[in-house]
């Protein structure tokens, strides 16, 4: 699967009771990108049962607090404070930590040991030169038939962007390392905006702009929505 997570999905994903329910407790920011992307994802996480299941860049997670007891849970981030990101070492109780990125190949990260790898806005902020590892770490890492499942920002606008082309094309480094769609490929190209995509809103966009201020002439008139990926390996 490659598309933008659509308002179709947020608003049934948010029609489930029990999903909604934590994504009520956990989401920082109602109004916000990640709030749409953690729907999303848990759409897609919350069934999951006795499995072992790899948060990337979770930071202090949201979602692994969510997820069934049954599960060995692990959230691989160094917490070093990257892009504004959580920094701070300790274990939470209801995950273990490894201090890595993927990428690294930490010992600690078995091969073929987890059902499903995930992320949630955590793969636009990686090197375009660091994908390649990325992807052959995932792909050690997951089992055989596991899932990846990935939420990950994009800038678009209501014309095309060669630059936004060439990144999506990054993204797909994970044939190379033998990983393929769960599904279709239906993302349009070229990605422009469209009404129904799922969007992040003004104020926050306006917040980041404080946090991240050399993008704030592109939020001015470009949207930023979240791509949702799956993958697998045979």
């Amino acid at each position: 699967m490659l598309d933008v997570i659509s308002k179709a999905d947020y608003f049934s994903a948010r029609n489930d009771p029990e999903l909604e329910a934590h994504l009520h407790r956990v989401s920082r920011d109602h109004w916000g990108m990640k709030h749409i992307q953690d729907a999303w994802a848990l759409t897609q996480l919350l069934p999951v049962r006795d499995s072992r299941i790899l948060e990337v860049g979770g930071g202090h997670s949201r979602v692994l607090r969510c997820l069934d007891a049954s599960n060995e849970m692990v959230n691989l981030d160094k917490l070093e404070g990257k892009d504004g990101g959580p920094t701070g070492r300790t274990a939470a109780a209801d995950y273990t930590v490894v201090n890595a990125n993927m990428g690294e190949f930490h010992p600690d990260i078995k091969d073929n040991s987890f059902d499903r790898i995930f992320s949630i806005s955590v793969m636009e902020h990686i090197p375009g030169p660091a994908y390649d590892a990325f992807w052959e770490d995932h792909a050690r890492a997951l089992k055989p038939g596991g899932l990846g499942v990935h939420a990950i920002d994009v800038y678009i606008t209501d014309e095309a962007d060669p630059q936004v082309e060439k990144r999506l094309e990054s993204y797909r480094a994970f044939e190379k390392a033998g990983l393929r769609l769960v599904g279709e490929d239906a993302l349009p190209r070229p990605l422009i905006f469209r009404s129904h995509f799922g969007s992040c809103s003004d104020y926050v966009m306006a917040m980041w702009n404080k946090q991240a201020p050399k993008l704030a002439h592109r939020r001015e008139s470009y949207q930023c929505v979240s791509l949702k990926l799956m993958v697998t390996k045979d």
